[in-house]
């Protein structure tokens, strides 16, 4: 079994007034305190193993970055944008999906 946080947090779920200052821009690294048992169950490569995940941008995409630090689990929304004197036409937001 793989346990997985989605959480969706607010002022209703989140009881400290500051949660916004660290949690309404991209979260890059979560820290998991020493005596924090719970986090094992997310800090473990069998974990990893477990996970769909994306490596990266397809190779086709040659001329379409992100700052997404690869890998990410299958469902990840990135934003993408073009090299300079490229047009993005439609959304900047793409959906890892390891199947397609």
């Amino acid at each position: 079994d793989v346990l997985l946080v989605d959480t969706t947090l607010s002022d209703e779920v989140c009881t400290d007034s500051g949660w916004r200052t660290y949690w309404e821009r991209d979260v890059t690294k979560v820290y998991f305190g020493s005596l924090d048992k719970a986090s094992e169950q997310f800090c473990t490569d069998k974990l990893q193993d477990k996970l769909p995940v994306c490596d990266g941008l397809p190779a086709s995409w040659n001329k379409i970055s992100t700052v997404t630090i690869f890998p990410v689990a299958k469902g990840t929304i990135l934003t993408v944008t073009c090299d300079t004197n490229y047009l993005l036409v439609g959304s900047n937001e793409v959906t890892c999906d390891k199947d397609t």
